[in-house]
């Protein structure tokens, strides 16, 4: 009987041990957050479709920040980008399309997901900065701010290859682990507070669900009616 009592306890602690804490790394299905990004002057600037990272006056020259503000209700979502400089960039994705403003054409034009996915995309489909994660890098309960938090660790040189292109080096989902990564989840709700990647670091604000439905303006839902062959 002893023996057997034992052995359950061990099955059970083997288990927590694969599963992990529970931990949310995709966003609901109606959904408002936001995340700032700030990075030092180790990291170079993104380029073309990745977001414009502004220097932060207020925290020096070697301190960058933008805020990416999120909204979700069902298939159709807003990305809202603001850079410290003032610069405001909107885009929009929809089922499997991103879609965004093309100051060329001043044309809305649809992408792909799976083939066009620049950053600021990237945070409707999950939370930026903690694909990383996994159950085996849990290294315990920390405080953090005043607030219990579920704290998980990366070690330099043990995460995927390096990027296959250069301009893909400061996407969150791309950066070979070449230095320490850190994560930080809510102990209580499981969502996540807060990333260290390198240089890179992540804060979250989690507003609950969308206020309202996200819907498309009219010249983004043509594009999706163009796309689709619906008159």
């Amino acid at each position: 009987m002893i023996r057997a009592t034992v052995i359950a306890a061990l099955l059970i602690l083997t288990a927590a041990a694969q599963t992990g804490p529970r931990i949310v790394l995709q966003p609901p299905a109606s959904a408002a957050y936001s995340v700032t990004l700030r990075q030092g002057k180790a990291a170079e600037k993104p380029k073309d479709d990745n977001p414009e990272i502004a220097t932060d006056a207020a925290a020096g020259d070697d301190a960058k920040r933008v805020v990416i503000e999120v909204e979700i209700t069902g298939e159709t979502a807003r990305a809202t980008t603001r850079a410290a400089d003032g610069k405001t960039t909107e885009v929009f994705m929809f089922r499997e399309l991103f879609l965004r403003f093309d100051e060329g054409t001043k044309k809305v034009r649809p992408y792909k997901f799976d083939q066009y996915a620049p950053a600021d995309m990237r945070f409707t489909r999950s939370f930026p900065g903690i694909d990383w994660v996994k159950p085996a890098m849990f290294k315990g309960k920390v405080d953090r701010d005043g607030s219990a938090c579920l704290h998980f660790v990366q070690e330099a040189g043990t995460g995927e290859k390096a990027p296959l292109k250069k301009d893909d080096e400061l996407a969150y989902d791309n950066r070979h682990a070449a230095q320490r990564r850190e994560a930080w989840f809510d102990a209580a709700t499981g969502l996540p507070v807060a990333f260290k990647d390198g240089p890179l670091e992540g804060s979250y604000r989690h507003d609950g669900p969308a206020k309202q439905p996200v819907k498309l303006p009219k010249p983004y839902l043509d594009a999706v009616k163009h796309y689709y062959g619906i008159k």
